[in-house]
């Protein structure tokens, strides 16, 4: 991609964007994540919140930030267990959960201020 200073200059741009949208995604997330808490269940809200999880493990092993994808990854996981099963987010789910949540928006932070 040197070779080509047009093409790089583009995904440079692309990658900025995406950093520039980052906490955007955070704030997202944690609306949904406060209406599974208040509701103590996955319903509509924990779906899209496991679709936003997962888009940030996917675009973030794309955009070469690996250790963002896999904490994503990590969360994603267990938000789809809940949402497979519908189950109800009992007390130990709902902290294992927050404690993927933090180590989410940590990386998140962390490649944010990179793009700044």
């Amino acid at each position: 991609m040197a070779n080509n200073p047009e093409l790089q200059a583009k995904l440079d741009l692309l990658l900025n964007s995406y950093c520039l949208q980052l906490p955007h995604r955070q704030k997202e997330i944690d609306g949904l994540w406060q209406l599974v808490c208040q509701q103590q269940k996955m319903g509509d809200e924990g779906r899209e919140l496991h679709r936003l999880v997962h888009s940030l493990a996917g675009s973030g092993a794309s955009f070469g930030f690996a250790a963002l994808s896999e904490t994503a990854k990590s969360f994603e996981l267990l938000l789809k267990e809940c949402c497979d099963g519908d189950l109800v987010m009992d007390s130990a789910r709902q902290l294992l959960m927050e404690q993927e949540r933090v180590r989410l928006y940590e990386a998140l932070n962390r490649f944010s201020e990179e793009s700044v």
